[in-house]
C-alpha cells in the first residue's frame, strides 16, 4: 500500500472500520491533509479553512465516535472534523509544538 501514497512519507493513518473503511493521513513533508476513500488505492487533499502553518503531524480518534478526529500541525495548530474528514475546522486554541493528540475522558 505505501508505493501508492501520493507523498514521501505518511506518518500515521488511521482507518474508521464502523462503516466502509476510510483513511485519514497526514504528510509529514507537506501542510496537508490527504484522504483516501478506499483504503488507500486512490488520495484526494482535505479542504482545510486555512493553510496550516507548519506539515500536519498526527490525528486522534474519538473513541466512542471514529467520526470525531483531531488533527494538528506540527506548530501547534489543531483541527477537528465531526463527520470523517468530509469537513475540518481550525481550533481557537494554538500551542507552540505537538507531537502526539490523545482523547481523554471528561
Amino acid at each position: 500500500m505505501v508505493d501508492h501514497l501520493p507523498c514521501f512519507r505518511v506518518i500515521i493513518l488511521v482507518f474508521r472500520l464502523s462503516k466502509k473503511p476510510i483513511g485519514e493521513g497526514a504528510v509529514g513533508q507537506t501542510e496537508a491533509i490527504q484522504r483516501s476513500r478506499d483504503g488507500g488505492s486512490k488520495w484526494e487533499m482535505a479542504k482545510l479553512p486555512v493553510e496550516p502553518n507548519s506539515p500536519v503531524w498526527t490525528f486522534a480518534t474519538h473513541p466512542a465516535n471514529p467520526d470525531r478526529i483531531v488533527s494538528c500541525s506540527h506548530f501547534g495548530e489543531l483541527y477537528a472534523t465531526e463527520d470523517a474528514g468530509d469537513t475540518w475546522r481550525k481550533l481557537p486554541r494554538e500551542f507552540t509544538e505537538i507531537r502526539a493528540l490523545s482523547w481523554v475522558p471528561n
